[in-house]
């Protein structure tokens, strides 16, 4: 079985993070996020692993200085080794120094070479954008990096929502118990407490009574859904997403 990561955050400014898997599973992490010609936010996320010189090469395999790279000088090498000159040009360092920033062992070191090609060339060549809501976006511009909207109301969604028992209010005309599974009997809706957890890097979400919480590590923010009733019962999951990242305590 795969181990996990452990994302923990080292870094992070204006428009972009730095994360390293402190299980030592992945190699380190950038997030970045850029806004486009027309106002829309992108978020961007990729491995900066560190690289090897075999000559003028840059790769991330293995070297071995009689054959090179898996036997090859050039064709495990990396997609922008060619032509990394031309990114330490538009940042005004020696091609060396870049060179040799990615080859650094340090996370901390690569991560502004990674930055300097991904600005250069797109991001877009590292990974594929994620669209932003603007609450994602004013969070990030805030400097605070929690899970994006569209994932905790993703998971809103397929919370069970079904009630624990049966209710029962009654007969009906053929002497039958009533059971409305949500409602009470005054005809308001049954509640579902939801609670997002947040630690570092990781998130998840509690459901039902918050006695049974066994971890209180990071920051919580809660609040309630109605039980199933129609398909989604009228619930805007990105509304309730939103409104969790936004009490985080």
């Amino acid at each position: 079985m795969t181990n996990q990561p452990i994302w923990k955050l080292v870094a992070s400014a204006d428009d972009f993070a730095l994360y390293i898997d402190t299980s030592d599973t992945y190699d380190p992490e950038v997030e970045m996020w850029e806004c486009d010609e027309n106002g829309h936010g992108y978020i961007y996320r990729f491995d900066i692993p560190q690289c090897r010189l075999f000559g003028d090469v840059l790769t991330v395999d293995p070297v071995d200085n009689t054959y090179g790279p898996l036997g090859t000088e050039r064709r495990c090498q990396e997609w922008f080794s060619d032509d990394i000159g031309k990114v330490a040009e538009s940042i005004g360092e020696p091609v060396e120094k870049l060179r040799a920033s990615l080859c650094d062992p340090s996370p901390q070191v690569r991560m502004w070479s990674y930055l300097a090609i991904a600005r250069y060339y797109g991001a877009d060549n590292f990974d594929d954008p994620v669209k932003m809501d603007q609450e994602d976006w004013d969070r990030r511009e805030c400097g605070t990096h929690h899970p994006l909207t569209r994932e905790i109301a993703a998971a809103l969604r397929v919370v069970d929502r079904r009630p624990p028992f049966p209710f029962h209010f009654g007969l009906d005309e053929d002497g039958d118990p009533i059971r409305n599974a949500h409602m009470w009997e005054d005809d308001s809706p049954l509640m579902l407490d939801v609670r997002l957890q947040v630690c570092g890097t990781t998130w998840s979400i509690h459901t039902g009574d918050s006695s049974y919480d066994q971890d209180h590590r990071g920051r919580w923010a809660s609040t309630y859904i109605p039980f199933i009733g129609d398909p989604e019962n009228g619930i805007n999951f990105r509304e309730v997403a939103n409104y969790l990242l936004d009490n985080l305590k």
